[in-house]
């Protein structure tokens, strides 16, 4: 009896034990856009203390980033934060580790309005036309193999691109040929560029 009492209290220390059978990622945020679709943008995310201390950042990567490894205390995620210059960023709180467990989070991009893009430094504002000077609305800037975003009523459209960083681009509109644009950001600038897109041949 002495015997079976020992096995058993032997059996549920082991049982006890602190290794993982595998590696897990505390926490991964996948970012979408308000139809659904993951954001391209290379959004600054940060990993914050209970005091909001930053404690590692990353930037997404084709809409996701990962902290696979912090404490038990009770932490935050700031989705477009550079601290006191963020625009607009999207605070989720009271994240908390949980051993041994993949945590998977979706949230939903709010984007600056006008030129307020501070998470990004640098601003191009594509004013978009055909050879006649007609404005060509809903003309679609893709990158990536998807369309990144639509230019309004006026064929006007804003892309942001982070400091240090290149976008390869192209512009799009039915009956048109594209065009290929390259967006070099060098630091904290404004630009406007007009394209001009030709219609294709028959």
């Amino acid at each position: 009896m002495h015997k079976v009492l020992e096995l058993l209290v032997l059996a549920a220390l082991s049982s006890c034990g602190v290794g993982f059978s595998e590696d897990f990622c505390a926490l991964r945020i996948t970012v979408v856009s308000t139809e659904g679709e993951v954001t391209q943008y290379p959004f600054p995310v940060a990993l914050l203390d209970p005091s909001d201390k930053v404690i590692e950042r990353t930037v997404l990567r084709n809409g996701q980033a990962s902290f696979c490894d912090f404490g038990f205390d009770d932490h935050s995620v700031a989705i477009g934060y550079e601290e006191e210059e963020g625009c607009s960023p999207t605070i989720i709180r009271h994240l908390r580790l949980r051993l041994g467990y993949h945590q998977e989070l979706k949230v939903i991009d709010n984007p600056c309005k006008g030129w307020g893009f501070s998470s990004f430094n640098c601003g191009f504002y594509l004013r978009i036309r055909d050879d006649t000077g007609q404005k060509l609305a809903g003309a679609e800037i893709w990158s990536n193999g998807k369309v990144l975003l639509r230019a309004d009523g006026y064929g006007r459209a804003h892309v942001a691109v982070m400091n240090g960083t290149t976008r390869e681009s192209e512009v799009k509109s039915p009956g048109y040929r594209s065009e290929q644009i390259h967006l070099s950001c060098g630091r904290d600038q404004q630009f406007e560029r007009e394209i001009i897109l030709h219609r294709a041949q028959p």
